[in-house]
């Protein structure tokens, strides 16, 4: 496959695509966010492309970790008389 061409990331939970194998042709399961091998027939692209359950891969860039938001707990402990020896 030429680097110039399209490459696609699987979407949807789980796609069966037709591929070459060692053992020929078959047609394998790829799970979410699975590259797409660049043997599937076009027109298996253009279908799982209409259906959204493939998307065509962007630059990756490494996205800013994010900071958990905290929020102040106020805790408030009763002790009842004769609860605790």
């Amino acid at each position: 496959m030429a680097d110039d061409a399209p490459k696609y990331r699987v979407t949807g939970a789980l796609v069966y695509l037709k591929t070459s194998t060692p053992q020929g042709v078959r047609v394998i399961g790829f799970k979410q966010n699975a590259i797409v091998p660049a043997d599937v027939p076009q027109e298996q692209i253009d279908h799982h492309l209409r259906v959204r359950l493939i998307a065509p891969t962007g630059p990756v860039e490494a996205a800013p970790a994010a900071k958990p938001k905290l929020r102040p707990v106020r805790v408030v402990i009763r002790v009842w008389p004769g609860v605790l020896p």
